[in-house]
């Protein structure tokens, strides 16, 4: 359908057990502390032996009193370092640790991800070895997505109860939407996807989706056969562009 694939059952399958291994339990707990704690502190080990001693003329010319660093299960950012001066520095985790610091990151989220499911790991260092860390959740959607007309589509990247039924090879997809937000309707049809920042309703349910591309596909073939994407041939209609 205008370069789109009709998806089998098991592609959609397989995107709704995506979509479900985001959700977040309901009671949040940690099962196995002990262990996770052994792993914490290995991490926070190969961060502070990864923060070089500022020395001159032999002696510590800085001292440091804090330092941050975080880590999800595929990716770990550098270590920022906070003086006593006030003045900041970042560094790299030692090359000895790269591979380390990602099998860690991976191990402890695979550890707690049935009954927490964090997306990311902030560590708080102090120069004696002592750390804190807290289990933090990626909250970018409200602002990163928008719904069109305003209100019908829930701001999420994406959702287990989105079902996709056509898709462009590259992530994206028309699909039915059986949780709309408060002004939508159960059974839109809904563009979402990778790609797809400002989300649009483009009917009401399936029937009238096919009822109204047939119609504009009589009306305006050129828009159709153009090199636009079928997406934003659908924002136009929708005048959501």
């Amino acid at each position: 359908m205008f370069g789109h694939e009709f998806l089998s059952t098991k592609k959609i399958i397989s995107n709704l057990e995506f979509a479900l291994s985001l959700l977040k339990p309901t009671e949040r707990k940690i099962i196995d502390p002990d262990r996770a704690r052994g792993i914490l502190d290995e991490i926070s080990g190969q961060l502070l032996n990864s923060i070089p001693n500022k020395k001159k003329f032999g002696f510590i010319s800085k001292k440091w009193y804090k330092a941050t660093f975080s880590c999800s299960p595929d990716s770990y950012s550098q270590i920022t370092v906070e003086y006593e001066n006030g003045e900041t520095e970042k560094y790299s985790i030692k090359e000895a640790y790269s591979d380390s610091i990602f099998d860690l990151g991976y191990e402890i989220h695979q550890l707690e991800k049935k009954d927490y499911n964090w997306d990311s790991l902030l560590f708080e260092i102090r120069p004696d070895g002592e750390y804190s860390v807290a289990r933090k959740d990626y909250v970018w959607e409200e602002e990163r997505f928008s719904s069109c007309p305003k209100g019908k589509i829930k701001k999420k990247y994406c959702h287990y109860k989105w079902i996709p039924v056509f898709h462009d090879f590259s992530g994206n997809f028309i699909g039915i939407d059986l949780d709309p937000d408060q002004e939508g309707s159960k059974g839109q049809i809904i563009i979402f996807g990778s790609d797809e920042e400002n989300m649009v309703v483009v009917a009401d349910n399936l029937t009238e989706f096919l009822d109204l591309s047939i119609e504009e596909m009589n009306n305006n073939p050129e828009e159709f056969a153009s090199d636009n994407h079928v997406h934003d041939v659908y924002r136009k209609i929708k005048k959501c562009a």
